[in-house]
């Protein structure tokens, strides 16, 4: 696991449910509590690509975890745009050193919007929080990996948000930006059911007397077996079509891409405004009306 505090906060919690239930998961985190942004954690690997601890420990899964704030700045301007396009890419460069130095996968660890009252801010958060991560898996996925499945924290959160406020709280510690004792077992319970596919209700609790923790276990199966399935693939109709006729896409890894993934993300220090996502759809609006106006 590759991350930051929502990384480092959740390994003790994690480790102690995973000892609990028996569930065959062997973690290795890699995280600081402070700021650490992905492109961070890929210069660190690319320095040290030969002894990076991920190559040692064979992994099944590397996950990877970004900042909540980040993914929203998708259609941003300026310095949002600029750090939210090197996240992306930095996540697309780690995928390809996963693949190309371990027979692991790359999975994405779907954080939670910070705590807000107001529930108009806090809907129009989750809504690009989702879609970010969304743009993440789908970089990373791309020829490098058939399909990048996404630990669906956040959708939990959210489900108790438009649930009940009240429970919703429980969640959060008194910075409002990370979880409590509760949301931190929740996020343990829904990581335990990605990746092994254990149902967590009825499984053991810290606390026998707090009937909340049972509320946690089933809003957790709910989410990961029922409306969020991390394993679904995400397929467009065109290639759901394409795969049916002429099966699946070849993977391969291309070192041309991987280094256009660096220019853009670690190397990159400046974008160009015009390339924001409201200014594309500006340009391209403005091109079709002008090709609909000489077809008159």
């Amino acid at each position: 696991m590759y991350g930051n505090s929502h990384t480092s906060f959740l390994e003790g919690t994690l480790r102690n449910l995973i000892f609990q239930t028996k569930a065959p998961l062997n973690l290795v985190v890699r995280a600081e509590p402070a700021s650490q942004f992905m492109y961070m954690h890929l210069e660190r690997t690319i320095k040290n690509v030969q002894d990076w601890a991920a190559w040692h420990v064979d992994p099944d899964y590397v996950i990877l975890q970004e900042q909540s704030g980040i993914p929203t700045w998708w259609g941003g301007k300026d310095d949002f745009l600029l750090n939210y396009t090197k996240s992306e890419n930095s996540f697309a460069a780690m995928t390809y050193l996963i693949k190309n130095n371990t027979r692991a996968e790359a999975a994405i660890y779907f954080t939670f919007i910070h705590f807000m009252e107001n529930p108009e801010h806090a809907s129009i958060f989750y809504k690009n929080l989702n879609t970010g991560i969304r743009r993440y898996a789908s970089k990373c996925e791309g020829n490098m990996q058939k399909h990048v499945p996404v630990v669906p924290v956040g959708p939990v959160f959210e489900y108790f948000r438009r649930g009940n406020p009240d429970w919703f709280k429980k969640l959060y510690d008194t910075d409002e930006r990370h979880f409590s004792k509760y949301g931190s077992y929740l996020t343990a319970c829904v990581f335990i059911s990605t990746f092994t596919k254990i149902r967590m209700t009825g499984k053991w609790v810290p606390d026998e007397d707090d009937e909340f923790y049972g509320k946690l276990q089933t809003a957790s199966d709910y989410v990961v077996f029922k409306t969020h399935d991390p394993w679904k693939p995400s397929l467009s109709r065109f290639e759901f079509i394409y795969e049916k006729i002429f099966g699946p896409r070849k993977l391969h890894l291309d070192q041309k891409q991987y280094e256009e993934y660096l220019r853009n993300s670690i190397y990159m220090d400046k974008i160009d405004p015009s390339f924001s996502t409201f200014g594309v759809g500006i340009a391209l609006a403005l091109v079709l009306m002008v090709i609909y106006a000489q077809s008159k």
